[in-house]
């Protein structure tokens, strides 16, 4: 696979908007925020290039919570979903 800049981006952005949700189940609001705002900025640096990002985010009891992560119209990572899988996997073990 050929290794860019764009790629390495968005590996940032994923690494950066999966910690935001990591956060927000372990309760910590700092780290929450400051990911969170991580995320933000390597979203915009990959519409600096000419990409659209869209981060939707919700509050969950004051903390962020990203819902997914859409570049160029495409759904790379749907947290909500992720979510319900393994809840339901826990359930019916």
């Amino acid at each position: 696979m050929k290794d860019t800049y764009f790629d390495n981006v968005k590996v940032r952005l994923f690494t950066d908007c999966s910690n935001v949700n990591n956060y927000e189940e372990q309760k910590d609001l700092e780290r929450n925020r400051v990911n969170y705002g991580c995320a933000i900025s390597w979203a915009q640096v990959m519409r600096d290039f000419g990409h659209d990002v869209d981060l939707p985010v919700y509050d969950s009891d004051g903390f962020l919570r990203i819902a997914k992560i859409v570049i160029d119209g495409e759904v790379y990572v749907d947290f909500e979903a992720t979510k319900k899988e393994i809840e339901n996997q826990s359930k019916s073990e």
